[in-house]
Parts: structure tokens; sequence; C-alpha cells
């Protein structure tokens, strides 16, 4: 009994990972010009590759990528109208929650699946796309910082 529950098991784990998309093949171009376009079940994939690259590449680099990004995400969102993209960023939220549900903390750690997500921020935006986060400081200072959900 105990043998068959392992076996199932590892049947379930396995079958799980043959539905994960796998982004490591493409060249840097091809992910810049699928950001804020990847198929919503798709995303945290997308954001863990997207995670190794940058850790690969120099400060420098890096800022150029996701500067990329940004612009790339811009694009490829402002040819939706309001309500297509309101509609992708629920399905990537939901997409993405449902999968982060499904891992241990140290696993989603491991995969870097909770870097620049908002996890631990003020910021619960789960779609891949640049958003702003505005802060009014009780001493009337302004301040606003970029995130690019990578």
């Amino acid at each position: 009994m105990k043998k068959t529950v392992t076996v199932c098991l590892s049947i379930l784990c396995g079958s799980a990972m043959l539905f994960a998309a796998d982004f490591s093949k493409n060249s840097i171009n091809e992910l810049q010009n699928m950001a804020g376009k990847v198929a919503p079940k798709d995303v945290l994939d997308y954001r863990i590759e997207i995670n190794k690259r940058i850790d690969a590449m120099t400060v420098k680099e890096a800022r150029e990528f996701k500067e990329a990004l940004h612009n790339a995400v811009h694009n490829n969102q402002s040819k939706m109208t309001a309500e297509e993209l309101r509609k992708y960023r629920a399905e990537v939220k939901a997409e993405t929650q449902k999968r982060l549900d499904a891992m241990t903390v140290k696993e989603a750690r491991e995969k870097g699946a909770l870097r620049g997500m908002g996890h631990g921020r003020n910021c619960n935006h789960h779609d891949g796309a640049h958003t702003h986060h505005h802060t009014q400081h009780h001493d009337g200072a302004h301040t606003h910082t970029h995130h690019y959900g990578v």
C-alpha cells in the first residue's frame, strides 16, 4: 500500500512538471517581446526564467533588460482594451496564485517564484506588468517606486 501511494505521488508530481512552460530556450529578445502577453497559466514560469536570466547579468545589463521589459509590457498591453487588460490581469493573478498555493514556501523561494511579485511589499500585482507604487509619508514627502513584475 505504501509503495502504491509513493508511486501515485511520483506520477502526480511528474505530471505537474509536464505542464510547466519551459522558457529556458527562448532568447532574451524573445522573452522581452512576450512581456505583458504571456499566457496567464505560464506567467509564473516566465517570471522564474526572467529572474534566472537577471541573476546572471551585470547590474547595468539587468537595469537595461528591465527597462526593455517595461517598454515591451507597455507596448503589448497598450494594444488591449481596458476590459481585456483587466481580464488578463485577473486571469494571471488567479493562475499565479493557484500555482503558488500548491508550492511549499521553500520550493517557491528556491525557484525564485516570490521575487518581484510584491510579497512582503505593498503591491499585489501578479500580471507581469510594470506598476507604480505611491507612498505619502507622514512628513508630507511623496515617494514613487517602480515594480516591473520580474
